[in-house]
């Protein structure tokens, strides 16, 4: 039964392809044989640049869904190999999972075909970074397509970590300068994550409506877990660890997916129609709550969308938007409607500072206030707030601070990115 799959929560999609190398390895004399992968320079015209800004990687892609992944592929491909090296010699205890459950059952998903296009591209742009076949040593095979195919799938398997992810959205009567978004974004402390997130700028496709969008990501993952779009969306997910399992049987769209899909269907003017759309024809089986806010001007600024899964409740999610007329939402590693909830000290923290502004014993909400706010969050002491964001969905603004080992990303400078510039 696939349902024993759906009490784990999600994870990134990076960890879950380094797990299915493993549950896959071949025995193939020709692939054992191989002594790695030597790089060739990155000498090719294709449809995006790598640079920095004040020295966090900035990967541009442009072009079809297939010119995209081409490009991120071959880009990229020693940095993500490098990275997917280091967590498969860390992370251990989840092969059998794989083998006995997730593989056999991954006819149950459906992988929307821009996407399919964009994985296809994404290996061949590797392989031609690599001159061949590319190789990943920790487990003595050949990365294939249905590696990258499978790995979206595995998107359910973070019981080895917490999360503690955090996010708040206020409106213009309680701010200055239009909607102000918060949000802080908890992994562990080690070689793995730290200091290796980067920029990944999309812009639309040809022929299509699909906004362009910047987010923060770890390398090689197609999806990203905090970013803006083009319209002034925010996006911001919070993991949920359910204690149930989804109704529906098969038909899923992996989760890292379904939530890039919702941040390139967002419109500022429609942002709850849009979404809700969505998540009408496709639905997933894990547990997340995502926070999206716009810009002033559109109604309430801000909503929080609980998706599960469980058709048989709203077809699998429900809308949270402000309640009572309250001019924010506030969003941790739980579900508010779908399930009761259990006591937040994060959440009670930014509840109270919010309400004594509403009461006038405490002045309005800016940027920098907001940034304080996010540092006051608690964070599980094995955890470190890997990024900071501040979000300015009016004024196209976004403010962002990276940890470094042992300290906070709230406690680090914090870079100020013109996303209308970016992507436009």
């Amino acid at each position: 039964m696939m349902k024993n799959l759906f009490l784990i929560p999600t994870f990134s999609l990076t960890l879950a392809f380094l797990i299915n190398l493993v549950a896959c390895q071949k025995d193939s004399p020709t692939e054992a044989e191989n002594s790695g992968n030597t790089w060739l320079e990155p000498t090719e015209n294709v449809n995006g640049t790598l640079t920095q800004i004040e020295g966090i990687p900035l990967l541009t892609l442009w072009g079809s869904s297939y010119e995209q992944g081409y490009a991120h592929g071959y880009l990229y491909a020693p940095e993500i190999i490098e990275y997917l090296e280091k967590q498969l010699i860390q992370e251990e205890g989840l092969v059998d999972f794989f083998e006995t459950v997730m593989l056999p059952n991954i006819d149950k998903y459906d992988v929307p075909v821009e996407y399919l296009q964009e994985m296809q591209g994404f290996l061949a742009g590797m392989e031609a970074r690599a001159g061949d076949e590319v190789y990943v040593a920790a487990v003595d095979r050949i990365l294939t397509l249905n590696d990258l195919i499978v790995s979206t799938c595995l998107d359910n398997i973070d019981h080895l970590l917490t999360t503690h992810c955090t996010s708040f959205s206020a409106g213009d009567e309680l701010t200055v300068g239009g909607t102000i978004t918060g949000r802080n974004y908890d992994h562990p402390d080690n070689e793995i994550y730290t200091g290796r997130y980067i920029f990944i700028v999309r812009k639309s496709p040809p022929g299509t409506a699909t906004p362009a969008w910047i987010g923060v990501a770890l390398p090689g993952a197609l999806n990203c877990e905090t970013a803006m779009n083009s319209e002034g969306v925010t996006f911001a997910t919070q993991e949920v660890n359910l204690i149930r399992s989804t109704s529906a049987t098969d038909g899923f769209c992996p989760e890292t997916l379904l939530q890039r899909k919702l941040l390139e269907s967002a419109r500022a003017a429609s942002v709850v129609a849009d979404v809700s759309t969505v998540l009408q024809n496709l639905y997933t089986n894990g547990g997340e709550a995502l926070l999206m806010s716009w810009p002033s001007g559109h109604g309430s600024c801000s909503a929080v969308f609980e998706v599960d899964g469980d058709l048989t409740t709203g077809h699998g999610f429900t809308v949270r938007q402000p309640e009572d007329g309250l001019p924010y939402m506030i969003q941790t590693n739980q579900f508010y409607e779908r399930l009761e909830p259990e006591q937040s000290n994060r959440y009670d923290l930014i509840q109270a500072h919010l309400d004594s502004i509403i009461a006038g014993q405490a002045p309005p909400l800016t940027v920098d206030k907001a940034w304080q706010l996010l540092g006051q969050v608690p964070s599980s002491p094995e955890l470190l707030i890997q990024h900071a964001v501040v979000f300015e969905p009016d004024n196209m603004l976004l403010h962002v601070g990276f940890a470094q080992t042992g300290t906070h990303a709230t406690s680090r400078p914090r870079l100020t990115i013109d996303v209308a510039q970016l992507l436009n």
